[in-house]
């Protein structure tokens, strides 16, 4: 779960990090991802006690995006699934890595990675290219608001 880009969590589903509780070390990165993530004393928390938690506490930790009811957790899934398909799919994949190289470095750097990878496909892009990206940006606002 810790390396999906996005969460979306029935109201009823349940997490646990059990490794104490079985008597096994993590080997998959557990200890690094959920700690980065939510910083180190809500981790140990949740790995060192083996409890379960609810969905809307590992909301609350930022462990997931969004909780919703049972019946709705295919269709906000699928909406947002959706979404994603109908970007510009070498944008989001351009955006999901820099975020994620930039995720490892320290802010000044990311800024500076995102600047130079920005420069870079934009050197890529035809000149009608701006004119449309803004008629697709507006036309998605105003479906949004519909």
């Amino acid at each position: 779960m810790l390396v999906a880009d996005i969460i979306i969590a029935s109201r009823k589903a349940k997490f646990a990090d059990t490794h104490v509780r079985v008597g096994l070390m993590p080997g998959w990165g557990i200890s690094q991802r959920l700690s980065r993530q939510i910083g180190p004393q809500r981790a140990k928390e949740i790995s060192l006690s083996g409890n379960f938690f609810d969905a809307q506490r590992m909301y609350d930790l930022g462990v997931i995006n969004r909780v919703v009811e049972p019946e709705e957790l295919m269709p906000a899934a699928l909406a947002l699934a959706r979404d994603f398909a109908d970007a510009d799919q070498q944008v989001v994949m351009a955006y999901k890595k820099v975020i994620n190289d930039g995720f490892k470095m320290n802010l000044a750097d990311g800024l500076e990675l995102e600047r130079e990878r920005a420069h870079a496909y934009a050197s890529t892009l035809p000149a009608e290219h701006y004119a449309k990206a803004k008629a697709n940006a507006s036309s998605r606002a105003r479906q949004q608001k519909a």
